[in-house]
């Protein structure tokens, strides 16, 4: 793992949590690394849930997903109203046009950059504010969402692991699940972008590695 820079503990900028972003592609097993990590106590914000709940609410976005890609990219109530999105329907469509998914960010990630920093704010509110909080998300570095950490942690694995988890746990086919990772950065590419890197391969060790970033970024021994 890369030596972590050392850190003050107090936040950054004194009135919100120090922001370390935690990304990795698909099947790396980055969420796993996250839900560890918050047994640690570190608030976790998931970028992936927060698309899903957007999605779900945000009805002004599904109109126009509506009239870009039709009703099938739908899902619709038995009254006939849309109530949310056939995320695998347009999944297999955006992550075979490099075009169509430059549109669907455009439209996607203002809305979640807000939700993140309503979260956020949120988080500096409470009593007790953490020392910091983690934003978790598979296009942390493509988006551009990592300019607004203070910290970025990559986890990483094998290639053939990765396709192994996508398929087994969103029952997608090995062919979705590389079409996904082609659209997204590989890890040699993320790699002088981060901080510390999580090896999450079938003989590593997590808890002892969450730990040294843990305590690296926090600023404690």
């Amino acid at each position: 793992m890369r030596e972590l820079p050392t850190f003050s503990p107090q936040p950054a900028s004194g009135d919100r949590p120090r922001i370390i972003g935690l990304t990795g592609g698909i099947g790396s097993g980055k969420s796993t690394v996250g839900r560890i990590w918050e047994t640690l106590g570190v608030p976790r914000w998931d970028a992936d849930q927060a698309g899903a709940v957007l999605y779900r609410q945000d009805r002004e976005l599904r109109e126009l997903l509506l009239a870009t890609w039709g009703k099938d990219v739908l899902v619709w109530n038995d009254r006939g109203d849309h109530v949310d999105v056939n995320r695998r329907q347009l999944g297999h469509w955006v992550f075979r046009d490099a075009q169509a998914l430059t549109q669907l960010n455009a439209w996607v990630h203002p809305r979640v950059r807000s939700g993140f920093d309503a979260w956020c704010d949120g988080q500096a509110l409470r009593s007790r504010p953490p020392q910091m909080v983690l934003r978790e998300s598979a296009i942390l570095l493509e988006s551009g969402f990592h300019r607004d950490c203070d910290a970025v942690v990559l986890v990483t694995a094998p290639e053939g692991d990765r396709i192994r988890r996508a398929v087994e746990r969103d029952g997608l086919t090995a062919e979705q699940v590389t079409d996904r990772m082609r659209q997204q950065w590989g890890d040699d590419r993320k790699r002088p972008w981060v901080h510390a890197v999580i090896e999450n391969g079938p003989a590593d060790w997590l808890i002892e590695q969450i730990e040294a970033c843990h305590w690296g970024l926090s600023g404690n021994p």
